[in-house]
Formats: C-alpha cells, structure tokens, sequence
C-alpha cells in the first residue's frame, strides 16, 4: 500500500513540533519503550512531569503521537501515549518551500544540541569505560568527512546510511539491558550539500605603474 502523501504545511507542522531537544527525547523514549504515560517518561528522561505536558501537546496536535487510553502509574491513572501508526512520505514532485527548509534547519539544530548535550556528557559523567564492554573506548565516534559526490553518488551514499540507520532501528527495543550487557547508543546523521564560499571582494589583480 503506497503510503499517503503529507502537504506541505503538514510536513512543516511535523518539523516544528519535532525542533526541540525535549520533544526529540520523549519522541524516543516511546520508540525504544513503547507507549508510555507522563510519569513514565519522566522517570525515564529524568525531567519534572509537568515539564512534559506542553511538549506531549505540541506532538498530538502535529500527529506525531496519540492517546491510547489510560493505566495505572506511580499509583495514578495517566493518559497513554503513543507513536501515531502512519507512514506518510512527502511529495518530492514539488520544491521545497523557504519555510519547510528553515523548519528543517531548525530540527537539524536541535538534534546536534541533544547529540552534543549526550556526547559531552559520555566523556565525563557517564564516561566508564573500565566497566563497559570492550572497545567501548572507541566511543563515542566523532568524525566530519567532505566528499566530491556526482548526484548518483550521493544516491548511494544516503542508501548506506539509511541501512545504518535500519540496523539501529532494529535494536530499538532490548528486553534485558543488563543481561545481554547492552548500552543505550544515539547515532546522529547530517549529510549536507556544502555551500560555495564566495569572497565579497574580487582579489585584487596586479597593475603597472610607472615612476
């Protein structure tokens, strides 16, 4: 079944609700977990409940989550919320509009602020190498990598990623941390056109005089 096509201003909804380090995490408390209520996300993120409302609100009203009912937690009954069951893909057939790429800028900014928020925090705080499994002082991987690309190659280059980014998908979800000595890993990903440089000034060329 071919999925729905999303609008525009959809789409950009969809970026604006997910520009935000806060909303990225709870979105993927809920992709490792499962559907998950208020104070189990709180739990798991370590932030105050009442922080998490204004955010679960801003990702309903987009449609990137829903709420599945309620349960018990923490001895009160909460609301459940889950990921939204839809796959939507946007229409390539248009340009993107200026304010779909600044959304998507955004989101961008947000995600590098989490990713060096989590890496800052490996190499100090959380950073135990001696207790980890081997190899475990390779990480975390910081690299930044220019490549001359022809657009087929590009094409390829985002399939490899795509299949990294399925491989970590795959392993979202581990029952049993401690028994398989597993650990939480965030992999983050910019492949990005780099824009021409170009000087505000011509250089200067080289004149005769004479005396």
């Amino acid at each position: 079944m071919t999925p729905p096509l999303i609008t525009p201003k959809k789409r950009i909804a969809l970026l604006k609700a997910l520009a935000s380090p806060a909303r990225i995490e709870v979105v993927e408390v809920m992709q490792i977990s499962g559907p998950a209520t208020v104070a189990e996300i709180s739990t798991q993120l370590g932030r105050a409940a009442d922080s998490l409302y204004h955010h679960l609100r801003q990702l309903e009203k987009a449609g990137i989550v829903e709420r599945q009912g309620t349960r018990l937690s923490g001895g009160r009954s909460g609301a459940v919320y889950a990921l939204c069951d839809r796959a939507v893909t946007a229409d390539s057939s248009q340009e993107s509009p200026a304010e779909e790429r600044a959304a998507m800028a955004d989101l961008g900014a947000a995600i590098l602020r989490l990713t060096e928020r989590d890496m800052r925090t490996a190499l100090t705080d959380d950073w135990e190498p001696e207790s980890t499994f081997a190899g475990m002082h390779d990480f975390p991987l910081v690299q930044r990598t220019k490549g001359w690309l022809s657009p087929d190659q590009a094409a390829i280059a985002m399939e490899k990623i795509q299949d990294v980014q399925n491989f970590m998908r795959e392993h979202a979800v581990c029952e049993d941390p401690g028994e398989s000595g597993s650990r939480l890993f965030a992999l983050s990903l910019v492949l990005s056109p780099v824009p021409e440089r170009r000087k505000d000034k011509a250089p200067a060329t080289e004149t005769e005089t004479t005396p």
